[in-house]
């Protein structure tokens, strides 16, 4: 029994703190500037990659198909009518004698659309809200692509900095020891362990300048702009 106590207070607790996704507010309007880097780039995407558009014009179209799926039913109703002939000419008529009907209509409606028309409609409404799903999946996609591509760039061009500070030290020493080794001051062993590592700091440096190099190409592959212009 109070294992059951237990378990409703927790599974109270969990739903409690539980909330609803508002998938409008993931990606920020234009409204809003008073934003961080990061936030621009993820509006920046939105706004200008392609598949995005696909994902909201989905969502319209899904719509309009739940319309056209109430009135499509008016299709199958066929309208025929057919007018007397001695209407059209009297004097033709035997003796002058009006045959009735003047003219006749009738309506073709198969009973099948009774059944078959809110079957439309329900799947043409479960299409929609399958195509909302897909685009609000899209915005959280993206906006964590686009923090995780920026965050990348951010440690990138950090490590190019340290790398390149680190270049520069290693040649500093490079210099001075070649200086001394000229005056016989230092041995070549000496020479050329210092040569190393000066060239291995170089090559690491190389690396980390295309990585940085890179981070930047993936962001701008999903903005669609340089990176240098957003502000």
């Amino acid at each position: 029994m109070m294992f059951k106590i237990v378990s409703f207070i927790i599974l109270s607790t969990t739903m409690s703190w539980a909330q609803n996704v508002d998938y409008n507010s993931i990606i920020l309007p234009d409204g809003i500037e008073d934003i961080g880097i990061g936030e621009k780039l993820v509006r920046l995407a939105w706004k200008n990659y392609p598949a995005n558009e696909v994902a909201q014009r989905e969502v319209l179209k899904a719509k309009h198909n739940i319309g056209v799926a109430g009135s499509n039913w008016l299709n199958s109703i066929t309208i025929s009518g057919n007018l007397n002939e001695f209407n059209i000419d009297p004097a033709a008529a035997p003796n002058n004698n009006n045959f009735f009907p003047r003219y006749n209509i009738g309506i073709r409606m198969p009973l099948g659309i009774f059944m078959e028309t809110p079957r439309k409609i329900k799947i043409a409404k479960e299409d929609y809200k399958i195509a909302e799903l897909n685009l609000n999946q899209m915005k959280l996609t993206l906006r964590a692509e686009v923090l995780k591509r920026y965050q990348n760039y951010l440690s990138a061009k950090e490590v190019l900095k340290i790398d390149s500070e680190a270049e520069n030290d290693a040649y500093n020493s490079y210099l001075l020891i070649e200086k001394q080794f000229q005056s016989g001051e230092v041995n070549v062993s000496q020479f050329m362990q210092t040569s190393k590592i000066y060239n291995d700091q170089r090559a690491k440096r190389t690396i980390s300048e295309a990585n940085y190099a890179v981070s930047i190409i993936e962001i701008e592959e999903l903005v669609g702009v340089r990176l240098q212009d957003v502000r």
